[in-house]
């Protein structure tokens, strides 16, 4: 990644609400632009292949598979890019037990 107002980014959540909130919080900073938006694992993945990203912002667990399946896809298809994972769990136990090395993308 070169500077952040050149940073691209794709933001993945089963709600519009959170991505629309997300795009225009990102679009207020003046340091990214939104390149792509997903609802489901599948739009994430063709976003993935189509679009040059920097940067994805994805729920832990999107609808359409299992949890983290948007951060495997991206170690696939764009390993440059930088993951931020977002959750409304309250547990930090329940991310625990769901984020095991076997789930762990591979590069």
């Amino acid at each position: 990644m070169t500077d952040l107002a050149s940073t691209r980014v794709l933001l993945v959540d089963g709600s519009q609400l959170i991505t629309e909130g997300l795009r225009l919080s990102l679009h207020r900073t003046h340091c990214f632009r939104v390149v792509g938006i997903a609802h489901t694992v599948a739009e994430a993945a063709r976003s993935l292949r189509g679009t040059l990203v920097d940067l994805v912002v994805t729920d832990f667990d999107v609808p359409g598979a299992g949890p983290l399946r948007t951060v495997r896809d991206t170690a696939q298809y764009r390993p440059g890019a930088r993951v931020v994972v977002l959750s409304n769990a309250d547990s930090p136990s329940w991310a625990a037990r769901r984020w095991t090395p076997a789930r762990w993308p591979t590069c």
